[in-house]
């Protein structure tokens, strides 16, 4: 739905190279919302971080301004709302996730690259009247072994849906991958929580389990690699945040 639902409202332009390549995450609740970028971060020298939502038959930015009707023309990117400008930092970026929080503001986890070799996560909350951004920390480099092919593929990072101010992340701790949970604390910054810790083997690509209350004893997958070349060459495996029952 979200491919058909893109290409009959979106106009990236002769710039991108397709829709396919734009990533484009969608959280329903009354709304459909969304947040995109220009394309692939290997063919986007100043890939930006994107907003907007569909509601009633109509595009909106974050301020509620109408921006496309269905059946009208197709909006572009800079229609919506501008949540990271790669065009001023000259750093492109690359969208994880976005989710809503009780008062229907959007959350978004981003990665930023200063370079290939490094790796910014970042997170952005709109505030009634403006986008809150921190920049979390350096993840590291790209995970596969062939750093050449895929140079900005994070170890990842992803939004707790029912609570988006928690955030998993797989961060390069030492030689490996290692996942963490993250919660803000208000004005004191982030409580960082170890999930993984002195692994053997990379622990990447978080997943939070959707609708998972707190009292839901499994609330995270992950894939931990036993290698991991390419996305066409891997053995992996998927872990989950609970232990194996006892045999």
């Amino acid at each position: 739905m979200t491919s058909s639902f893109l290409k009959r409202f979106l106009s990236l332009d002769d710039v991108c190279a397709n829709l396919n390549n734009a990533y484009t995450p969608v959280v329903k609740s009354d709304k459909i919302v969304f947040a995109f970028t220009d394309g692939h971060p290997n063919r986007e020298n100043e890939n930006s971080i994107y907003f907007m939502y569909y509601k009633g038959g109509s595009l909106y930015n974050i301020k509620g301004e109408k921006i496309g009707e269905l059946g009208d023309e197709p909006v572009s990117p800079r229609q919506a709302s501008v949540v990271y400008d790669a065009t001023i930092t000259k750093q492109k970026a690359w969208i994880w996730d976005v989710a809503i929080d009780g008062k229907e503001n959007p959350a978004l986890v981003y990665v930023k690259f200063p370079d290939d070799s490094n790796h910014i996560y970042c997170y952005s909350k709109w505030a009634g009247n403006k986008w809150i951004t921190n920049d979390l920390i350096n993840s590291g480099n790209a995970f596969p072994e062939d750093k050449l092919r895929e140079p900005n593929y994070s170890g990842g990072l992803i939004l707790d849906h029912e609570n988006p101010n928690i955030l998993y992340l797989s961060v390069k701790r030492d030689s490996k991958y290692e996942i963490e949970k993250w919660e803000i604390r208000n004005d004191s910054g982030w409580k960082v929580e170890a999930v993984t810790k002195s692994s053997n083997k990379d622990n990447v690509r978080p997943f939070s389990v959707r609708n998972a209350t707190g009292k839901n004893p499994l609330q995270l997958l992950w894939m931990q690699n036993t290698s991991y070349v390419h996305y066409t060459e891997y053995q992996s495996s998927i872990k989950m945040n609970i232990l194996s029952p006892r045999r």
